[in-house]
Order: C-alpha cells, then structure tokens, then sequence
C-alpha cells in the first residue's frame, strides 16, 4: 500500500474523471462514481478534504492539503493517513505519479 503521508509528499488530487459530480450539505457529502454508478456518502473529515482538493487548481502536497484540512477538523494521531488512505482505495483521491497505488485519471 502506498503510504500517502510519506515524507516525499507526493502530489494529491482529487479524481475528477471519475467523481465529477458531488454536492456538499455542511459536514456530509454525496459523491457520484461515473465508473460503477454507485454513489457515495461522506461525512465528517473527508467532506473537508474532498472540499480543499475540489477546490484546488494543482496537485496538493499532502503536508500542505492536512494543514488545510486542520482547519476545519480535529485530526487525532493518523486520522488523515487513514482517511487518505481509505479514500484513494476508492480512487477518488490520487496520486500525481503513475507508479502509485491510485494514478491521476487519464
């Protein structure tokens, strides 16, 4: 598994191929997967990194994009690797490397 929080700080982005349809109702979010046509419910944390990657114009260094995410949330020990984690494995946050576990989409 690649491990998101590394001290390389690779280039994160949100996959907006896959996942180009989502609103955001305070601390929950809907997400819509293009891909299997599932949809997805967020809540809590991961509403505030969909909310700063969504926004951003360029690839977030994942340092960068937790200290944003601070902000809003209170983060214990690991929580945001986790909850990278978990939302990579569903490919709607990822890497900006081809050699990672969740590619940027083509």
């Amino acid at each position: 598994m690649t491990r998101l929080m590394s001290s390389d700080d690779r280039k994160l982005l949100w996959n907006r191929t896959r996942f180009g349809h989502w609103r955001i109702w305070g601390d929950q979010a809907t997400l819509f997967d293009n891909a299997s046509g599932d949809t997805h419910l967020l809540h809590g944390c991961a509403v505030a990194v969909l909310d700063v990657l969504t926004q951003a114009e360029f690839p977030m260094g994942a340092a960068e994009l937790e200290s944003r995410v601070a902000q809003a949330c209170n983060w214990e020990a690991g929580t945001m690797e986790a909850a990278l984690t978990a939302l990579c494995q569903l490919e709607m946050v990822c890497t900006h490397e081809p050699s990672a576990t969740c590619h940027r989409p083509n």
